[in-house]
């Protein structure tokens, strides 16, 4: 809050009706405001900073409440575009807060393993006691596969821009090599759309973890600030929530797959049998690999199975008290033709974070094991990674195919209560 330069967010447009083309995110612009101005040929606050905020971590980083009361301030792009452009920055943003999670991790686990050498029980370091070895090498492990991740979403957003550059400026000459350039851009900007989310949301919650599970190593001067895991810790914990909270990471995730597989469900299908057939014959580490890609899949068409069947069940209700023509006619026009998010798909919802989870662990290991065949200084960890991802995505799998829809039913508990409170009310 503190900076010089400043990126406003700030609404343009008169808050009108709904169907209105200005209405709501549409009706937002953004705008550069500078910290100081020069009027009269004095420089004076063009921006009031009314207080700085106490933070559980991150001290350095100042986080103000600010105040823009007349601030002058010029817009960038068009009015209207404001949401478009910040959505632009934050997807930049959450690839290097991908970088930062792993950063923070890297010195946690940094930190855990020198203290695990230094410090001796029962005759030996504590490094070498099974459960902290496990410990170890599990975070390690972790590690390499969001590393690995994050090279490969960073590599896909930054060809994405350069291809953009060089077709927009005229670089890339005759029609046969532009048309091959705009076929690859358009591959590099889904897989960027696809792996950006997926870096943000694990990336984030494995910092927490790592940092915890670091703290855990140290004992109790691990909680002790003459240490350095309790200031890692604290730090860590923001990174699931800034640049678009895990939630949101994995309503993405699962919104872009629910249309890839609607869009193409004879390729779902061939997808599902041949992870199917190739986790029937393969063994050892490639047998776990494809049963976690096809439990993966497996997952996906359970919640698409069961957004379908609740849609159908919900239309068919309908029909109640509705004669033949009317019956027709919603056949003809309506059925199927008209989705509310917040209902339809509810069960992908309540699973969004778990199917995300199982997707990322699926991709870091289809990247390390692409990573393995060029180099095989790195099945070792393509390896270790399938092998302990394997118990965790079953896990999640099972989850989400046991139809258990307690969480929903409350939330329908609640939903009527309130309208009974509301209605006692009135």
């Amino acid at each position: 809050g503190h900076g010089q330069h400043q990126l406003v967010l700030a609404r343009t447009e008169e808050m009108e009706e709904d169907d209105s083309p200005m209405a709501g995110l549409k009706g937002l612009s953004l705008f550069w405001v500078p910290r100081h101005v020069v009027r009269d040929g004095k420089r004076i606050e063009n921006v009031r900073v009314e207080r700085v905020e106490e933070k559980l971590g991150h001290h350095a980083s100042p986080t103000c409440s600010l105040g823009y009361d007349g601030s002058e301030a010029e817009i960038i792009g068009k009015r209207g575009q404001g949401f478009r452009l910040m959505l632009h920055l934050m997807n930049g943003a959450r690839i290097g807060v991908g970088f930062e999670a792993i950063g923070v991790s890297q010195a946690a686990l940094d930190a855990a393993k020198e203290y695990a050498a230094q410090r001796f029980t029962m005759g030996r370091p504590i490094r070498e006691h099974e459960l902290i070895a496990d410990r170890l090498l599990g975070m390690e492990t972790q590690l390499r596969g969001l590393r690995a991740l994050a090279i490969a979403a960073s590599q896909a957003v930054e060809v994405g821009q350069k291809l953009e550059v060089y077709l927009e400026g005229g670089l890339i000459k005759g029609e046969e090599e532009q048309k091959r350039s705009r076929k690859e851009l358009q591959r590099v900007k889904r897989r960027a759309r696809e792996l950006t989310p997926l870096l943000k949301f694990l990336s984030a919650e494995k910092a927490v973890e790592i940092c915890r599970e670091a703290m855990q190593i140290y004992g109790g001067p691990g909680y002790m600030k003459e240490y350095p895991v309790e200031k890692l810790l604290r730090d860590a914990l923001v990174i699931p929530i800034y640049e678009g909270t895990s939630q949101i990471q994995a309503l993405m995730a699962l919104k872009d797959h629910l249309q890839f597989t609607l869009k193409d469900p004879l390729g779902f299908i061939r997808d599902l049998g041949a992870a199917r057939l190739n986790a029937l014959t393969h063994s050892g580490i490639d047998k776990l690999y494809w049963q976690c890609q096809y439990e993966r899949l497996r997952a996906m068409e359970y919640i698409v199975r069961q957004v379908i069947k609740e849609k159908l069940s919900g239309e068919w209700t309908g029909f109640k008290g509705m004669s033949p023509p009317e019956m027709w006619r919603h056949l003809s026009k309506d059925f199927l033709r008209h989705w509310d998010a917040r209902t339809d798909f509810a069960y992908g919802l309540l699973h969004a974070e778990r199917l995300t989870e199982i997707i990322t662990h699926c991709e870091i290991a289809a990247i390390l094991r692409k990573q393995a065949a060029k180099d095989p200084a790195r099945r070792v960890w393509a390896e270790r990674y399938v092998k302990r991802m394997h118990s965790r995505v079953m896990a999640l799998a099972a989850d989400i195919r046991s139809g258990d829809r307690e969480v929903l039913d409350w939330i329908e508990e609640e939903r009527k209560a309130r309208i009974g409170e509301t209605s006692s009310d009135a």
